[in-house]
């Protein structure tokens, strides 16, 4: 049968044309598809190398560390009015160490036997530590005009949903370590470390503390689940091999990344820790 010499009918072009924008259509929904889980995988990784440098930063700290305060510590950070050290839990600027989101620990100085001096800190004793609060809270303190800082900027759908962590250091005037380690550190404010951390993925695990005397190492003593660090005069326990978790959560395009699934484990402990 021979096509009509006076070319296609109409009908024949509508089917056409409709079947061509059919095929445009499902192309277009590939595309869009492959760039969104693209974009996806690429957010992903980003997070996935975030909670990677902060872990490590964390654990590279705190391998210098001479003192890793233990549990049941109770710090007090700066003032309460300062919003970079607000501790959701107690509504204020006091965390308890095994109770709440925080590591915190007394490095030794980075020149020993130099001067210390607020110009000088190579040879002051640090006070150092990790703790993350909601970032909601930083959203609405740090974003405001008036408030010259690190804003991570609002992000409606993951602001409730999300911790951020702070990194606090102050220098103090000692040039040891001190035989009872302060705890009631001022005069700093927390650094913004890391964003978009799970509700439950700042986990801290105490597993071993170390025994004190007169500033020695006297042996492997267990962790205490919630008294002070100091115990009797001149004797004191510190934490001294511990493990944390870091997990991230972001939501984009209405979809929650969990990244990883299980979190991500730093182990961490003092490098040459002597024992008698």
């Amino acid at each position: 049968m021979m096509r009509d010499p006076r070319g296609f009918t109409l009908i024949e072009l509508l089917i056409a044309a409709a079947i061509a924008i059919v095929l445009l259509g499902v192309v277009t929904a590939g595309l869009r598809s492959g760039a969104s889980t693209t974009a996806l995988i690429q957010t992903e990784q980003r997070l996935l190398e975030d909670l990677r440098a902060t872990g490590n930063f964390v654990a590279d700290t705190l391998a210098g560390a001479a003192y890793i305060y233990p549990p049941g510590t109770r710090l007090t950070l700066n003032t309460a009015s300062s919003y970079t050290v607000h501790n959701p839990a107690t509504g204020n600027n006091t965390w308890v160490v095994g109770r709440h989101r925080i590591i915190a620990a007394l490095l030794p100085p980075q020149a020993p036997g130099s001067t210390c001096s607020a110009s000088q800190t190579d040879g002051c004793v640090a006070f150092v530590a990790f703790y993350a609060i909601p970032r909601q809270w930083v959203v609405d303190h740090a974003c405001r005009p008036t408030v010259k800082t690190t804003c991570p900027g609002p992000d409606p759908a993951n602001d409730a949903n999300a911790l951020v962590v702070y990194y606090y250091l102050r220098y103090l005037a000692d040039t040891h370590i001190p035989d009872a380690p302060p705890t009631s550190v001022a005069g700093s404010a927390g650094t913004l470390l890391a964003d978009y951390i799970d509700p439950n993925g700042f986990q801290v695990q105490h597993l071993r503390c170390t025994a004190f005397q007169n500033g020695q190492v006297l042996r492997y003593a267990a962790c205490p689940p919630a008294t002070p660090a100091r115990t009797t005069a001149n004797k004191y326990v510190g934490g001294s091999q511990l493990v944390l978790g870091l997990k991230g959560r972001l939501v984009r395009r209405g979809r929650a990344i969990l990244v990883p699934r299980t979190p991500l484990e730093f182990h961490i402990a003092p490098r040459n820790l002597p024992l008698e």
